[in-house]
């Protein structure tokens, strides 16, 4: 008689492969999809951001070079924004002039300035309390104006740009300068710092946000 014997540990075997083989498809299936959402939301964030390159006393947006300069422990755009790519708000030209956009930059209202803010990597419009700083590194706001003023020992550099209302009428150039800040004052206005070219003072004020004023950023 015949004693037939049959290989029982076969099939275990195939099955632990089995297993062993889906555990490996789930883990690379798993891998490949989580790649591929970074790059998604990488690629979306750099679609959204300008086109911002930062190098020593320098910015680059959108192709246009503008001058930076370190006072104190931050790090200012040294001339005022001239960007015409916000998508929310208003920014014009003071009187509607080219060279006045050209020489002062563009004006903007508040929901223009906020929305250029968030749209260029690095750089953010000051809050109230990062003017303050700015002020205390110059002396005191009593002074720190003329420090801020064109040829002005900061290196500011600040224009006397002027400014633009609601309804459009341009006011104020060469006689003083606003620079929004982006912290809100109530539901329709929103905190700003001004120069007068008659006095020393760097004020702080608040205005509504259908006004058009000049932006400076700051470095994160």
């Amino acid at each position: 008689m015949i004693n037939a014997q049959y290989n029982t540990t076969r099939p275990l075997k195939n099955k632990v492969e089995q297993a062993n083989s889906k555990t490996l498809f789930a883990s690379v299936f798993l891998k490949t999809f989580l790649f591929f959402v970074l790059f998604i939301v990488g690629f979306f964030y750099a679609c959204i951001q300008k086109d911002t390159t930062t190098t020593a006393n320098q910015i680059t947006i959108n192709g246009k070079l503008y001058k930076t300069v370190v006072i104190g422990t931050q790090t200012w755009m040294a001339e005022n924004l001239n960007d015409a790519s916000s998508t929310a708000g208003i920014s014009v030209c003071y009187n509607n002039s080219q060279d006045s956009c050209a020489k002062y930059g563009r004006l903007y209202d508040w929901d223009a300035a906020m929305n250029i803010d968030r749209k260029i990597a690095g750089w953010h419009l000051p809050t109230p309390e990062e003017w303050n700083i700015l002020a205390n590194a110059l002396g005191g706001a009593a002074s720190a104006g003329t420090k801020m003023k064109v040829g002005g020992s900061s290196g500011f550099n600040a224009l006397f740009a002027g400014f633009q209302t609601g309804d459009g009428y341009s006011d104020g150039i060469g006689d003083f300068t606003d620079f929004w800040s982006s912290t809100s004052v109530g539901s329709s206005s929103a905190w700003n710092t001004y120069i007068n070219s008659g006095n020393e003072n760097l004020y702080t004020a608040s205005n509504n946000t259908s006004r058009r004023f000049s932006v400076r950023l700051i470095k994160d």
